[in-house]
Protein backbone atom coordinates (compact mmCIF):
# COMPACT_ATOMS: atom_id res chain seq x y z
CA UNK A 1 0.00 0.00 0.00
CA UNK A 2 0.65 3.76 -0.49
CA UNK A 3 0.53 5.95 2.34
CA UNK A 4 -0.01 9.26 1.15
CA UNK A 5 -0.03 12.69 3.69
CA UNK A 6 -2.28 14.71 2.83
CA UNK A 7 -2.27 18.37 3.53
CA UNK A 8 -5.29 20.66 2.87
CA UNK A 9 -3.68 24.05 1.10
CA UNK A 10 -2.16 26.38 3.57
CA UNK A 11 -4.06 25.21 6.56
CA UNK A 12 -1.56 23.64 8.88
CA UNK A 13 -3.83 21.99 11.10
CA UNK A 14 -5.01 19.69 8.15
CA UNK A 15 -2.76 17.04 7.94
CA UNK A 16 -3.52 13.46 7.78
CA UNK A 17 -2.29 10.06 6.38
CA UNK A 18 -4.39 8.06 3.61
CA UNK A 19 -3.57 4.69 2.19
CA UNK A 20 -4.46 3.28 -1.23
CA UNK A 21 -2.35 1.10 -4.23
CA UNK A 22 -0.34 2.84 -6.57
CA UNK A 23 -2.61 1.74 -9.33
CA UNK A 24 -5.43 3.96 -7.92
CA UNK A 25 -7.04 6.16 -10.32
CA UNK A 26 -6.44 9.95 -8.94
CA UNK A 27 -10.22 10.44 -9.23
CA UNK A 28 -10.37 7.81 -6.58
CA UNK A 29 -8.41 9.00 -4.45
CA UNK A 30 -9.80 12.93 -4.55
CA UNK A 31 -13.61 11.09 -3.79
CA UNK A 32 -11.63 9.85 -0.52
CA UNK A 33 -9.67 12.02 0.49
CA UNK A 34 -11.79 15.39 0.43
CA UNK A 35 -14.61 13.61 2.95
CA UNK A 36 -11.93 12.65 4.98
CA UNK A 37 -11.05 16.31 4.78
CA UNK A 38 -14.28 17.94 5.25
CA UNK A 39 -14.80 15.77 8.55
CA UNK A 40 -11.62 17.02 9.92
CA UNK A 41 -12.33 20.19 9.36
CA UNK A 42 -16.03 20.30 10.56
CA UNK A 43 -14.64 18.87 13.69
CA UNK A 44 -11.99 21.33 14.08
CA UNK A 45 -14.73 24.18 13.56
CA UNK A 46 -17.02 21.97 15.96
CA UNK A 47 -14.32 22.25 18.69
CA UNK A 48 -13.20 26.07 18.08
CA UNK A 49 -16.73 27.56 18.37
CA UNK A 50 -18.43 25.58 21.02
CA UNK A 51 -15.90 26.30 23.55
CA UNK A 52 -17.39 29.69 24.65
CA UNK A 53 -20.28 27.64 25.23
CA UNK A 54 -18.80 24.80 27.39
CA UNK A 55 -16.51 27.18 29.38
CA UNK A 56 -19.49 28.26 31.63
CA UNK A 57 -20.28 24.75 31.99
CA UNK A 58 -16.98 23.73 33.25
CA UNK A 59 -18.05 20.97 36.36
CA UNK A 60 -21.58 20.38 35.06
CA UNK A 61 -22.15 16.95 34.99
CA UNK A 62 -24.66 17.14 32.04
CA UNK A 63 -21.83 19.08 29.77
CA UNK A 64 -19.47 16.14 30.06
CA UNK A 65 -20.76 13.67 27.64
CA UNK A 66 -20.52 16.26 25.14
CA UNK A 67 -17.09 17.82 26.31
CA UNK A 68 -15.56 13.96 26.08
CA UNK A 69 -17.17 13.48 23.01
CA UNK A 70 -15.44 16.66 21.55
CA UNK A 71 -12.26 16.21 22.63
CA UNK A 72 -12.22 12.21 21.93
CA UNK A 73 -12.97 13.35 18.26
CA UNK A 74 -10.95 16.42 18.34
CA UNK A 75 -8.09 13.96 19.13
CA UNK A 76 -8.84 11.69 16.76
CA UNK A 77 -9.13 13.78 13.87
CA UNK A 78 -5.65 15.42 14.79
CA UNK A 79 -2.53 16.55 12.61
CA UNK A 80 -0.80 14.59 15.48
CA UNK A 81 -2.12 11.46 13.84
CA UNK A 82 0.39 11.64 10.97
CA UNK A 83 3.11 11.49 13.46
CA UNK A 84 1.81 8.71 15.05
CA UNK A 85 1.64 6.77 11.45
CA UNK A 86 -1.80 6.38 12.01
CA UNK A 87 -4.32 6.94 8.75
CA UNK A 88 -7.38 8.75 9.64
CA UNK A 89 -10.64 6.65 9.06
CA UNK A 90 -13.91 8.19 7.58
CA UNK A 91 -16.14 5.54 9.02
CA UNK A 92 -14.41 7.06 12.68
CA UNK A 93 -14.72 10.02 11.55
CA UNK A 94 -18.39 9.66 10.55
CA UNK A 95 -18.93 7.82 14.26
CA UNK A 96 -17.13 11.12 16.22
CA UNK A 97 -19.36 13.75 14.61
CA UNK A 98 -22.43 11.25 14.94
CA UNK A 99 -21.95 11.33 18.62
CA UNK A 100 -21.01 15.07 18.62
CA UNK A 101 -24.53 15.72 17.00
CA UNK A 102 -26.21 13.56 19.27
CA UNK A 103 -25.08 15.54 22.63
CA UNK A 104 -26.09 18.49 21.29
CA UNK A 105 -29.91 17.27 20.53
CA UNK A 106 -30.27 16.37 23.96
CA UNK A 107 -28.48 19.55 25.48
CA UNK A 108 -28.80 22.32 22.89
CA UNK A 109 -30.89 24.30 25.78
CA UNK A 110 -28.31 23.90 28.22
CA UNK A 111 -25.61 25.60 25.41
CA UNK A 112 -27.83 27.95 25.05
CA UNK A 113 -29.26 27.37 21.71
CA UNK A 114 -33.08 28.54 21.73
CA UNK A 115 -34.34 25.53 19.60
CA UNK A 116 -33.51 22.96 17.89
CA UNK A 117 -33.84 24.94 14.63
CA UNK A 118 -31.26 27.11 15.73
CA UNK A 119 -28.98 23.97 17.15
CA UNK A 120 -29.64 22.91 12.83
CA UNK A 121 -28.44 26.15 11.85
CA UNK A 122 -25.15 26.08 13.93
CA UNK A 123 -24.18 22.40 12.80
CA UNK A 124 -24.88 22.92 8.97
CA UNK A 125 -22.93 26.27 8.66
CA UNK A 126 -20.09 24.91 6.69
CA UNK A 127 -19.42 24.56 3.00
CA UNK A 128 -17.82 21.64 2.48
CA UNK A 129 -14.82 21.49 -0.03
CA UNK A 130 -16.29 20.29 -3.29
CA UNK A 131 -14.84 17.41 -4.79
CA UNK A 132 -15.16 18.21 -8.84
CA UNK A 133 -13.06 21.67 -7.88
CA UNK A 134 -10.56 20.32 -5.90
CA UNK A 135 -7.19 19.68 -7.07
CA UNK A 136 -4.22 17.27 -5.73
CA UNK A 137 -0.84 17.90 -5.85
CA UNK A 138 2.54 15.84 -5.69
CA UNK A 139 6.08 17.20 -6.45
CA UNK A 140 4.57 20.97 -7.98
CA UNK A 141 2.51 19.46 -10.07
CA UNK A 142 -1.10 18.55 -10.53
CA UNK A 143 -2.25 15.00 -10.20
CA UNK A 144 -4.87 14.68 -13.23
CA UNK A 145 -8.11 12.89 -12.53
CA UNK A 146 -7.85 10.24 -15.45
CA UNK A 147 -4.87 9.36 -14.77
CA UNK A 148 -3.49 6.69 -11.97
CA UNK A 149 -1.24 7.00 -8.89
CA UNK A 150 1.76 5.16 -10.72
CA UNK A 151 2.05 7.22 -13.45
CA UNK A 152 3.53 9.37 -11.43
CA UNK A 153 5.35 7.21 -8.81
CA UNK A 154 6.01 4.61 -10.74
CA UNK A 155 4.29 0.98 -9.40
CA UNK A 156 5.55 0.92 -5.51
CA UNK A 157 3.48 -0.32 -2.95
CA UNK A 158 6.14 0.24 -0.23
CA UNK A 159 6.11 4.47 -0.63
CA UNK A 160 5.26 7.10 1.30
CA UNK A 161 4.30 10.50 -0.83
CA UNK A 162 3.05 13.77 0.43
CA UNK A 163 -0.28 15.01 -1.64
CA UNK A 164 -1.56 18.75 -1.30
CA UNK A 165 -5.29 19.53 -2.39
CA UNK A 166 -6.70 23.34 -2.51
CA UNK A 167 -9.94 24.20 -4.00
CA UNK A 168 -9.91 26.17 -7.19
CA UNK A 169 -8.23 29.99 -5.50
CA UNK A 170 -11.30 32.30 -5.61
CA UNK A 171 -13.97 29.49 -4.25
CA UNK A 172 -11.76 28.79 -1.34
CA UNK A 173 -11.70 32.77 -0.53
CA UNK A 174 -15.00 33.40 -0.86
CA UNK A 175 -15.64 30.37 1.00
CA UNK A 176 -13.58 31.10 3.97
CA UNK A 177 -14.52 34.67 3.77
CA UNK A 178 -18.24 34.50 4.51
CA UNK A 179 -17.35 31.87 6.98
CA UNK A 180 -15.45 33.82 8.91
CA UNK A 181 -18.08 36.74 8.76
CA UNK A 182 -20.69 34.48 10.12
CA UNK A 183 -17.96 33.51 13.12
CA UNK A 184 -18.25 37.22 13.82
CA UNK A 185 -21.69 37.60 13.48
CA UNK A 186 -22.82 34.46 15.69
CA UNK A 187 -19.64 34.08 18.21
CA UNK A 188 -18.00 37.47 18.23
CA UNK A 189 -15.36 35.50 17.51
CA UNK A 190 -11.90 37.29 18.10
CA UNK A 191 -10.04 34.46 15.61
CA UNK A 192 -12.64 35.18 13.12
CA UNK A 193 -11.82 38.93 13.68
CA UNK A 194 -7.69 37.98 13.25
CA UNK A 195 -8.63 36.03 10.45
CA UNK A 196 -10.39 38.60 7.93
CA UNK A 197 -8.22 41.91 9.28
CA UNK A 198 -5.52 39.82 7.65
CA UNK A 199 -6.38 39.24 4.29
CA UNK A 200 -8.49 42.04 4.08
CA UNK A 201 -5.30 43.19 1.79
CA UNK A 202 -5.38 40.25 -0.37
CA UNK A 203 -8.74 41.02 -1.20
CA UNK A 204 -8.28 44.73 -1.89
CA UNK A 205 -5.36 43.60 -4.41
CA UNK A 206 -7.59 40.94 -6.23
CA UNK A 207 -10.45 43.11 -6.17
CA UNK A 208 -9.79 46.77 -7.30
Amino acid sequence: MVRIQVKHGDTDAQHFLYDCTSSSQIREIAEAVVPISNIQSNINRLALRLQPRLLPLYGDAKAVPLTRALSEAKSYASKDQVSYNRPLSIYMLRDHIQTIERELTVNYQLLGFSDSTQLQQFLTDTEPLPEDSTQLFWAGNELMRDKKLCDYIGKNEKTKVFVFHKVLLFHALWRDIFHHINLLMTDHNQAAVTWLASHMCLCKKWLF
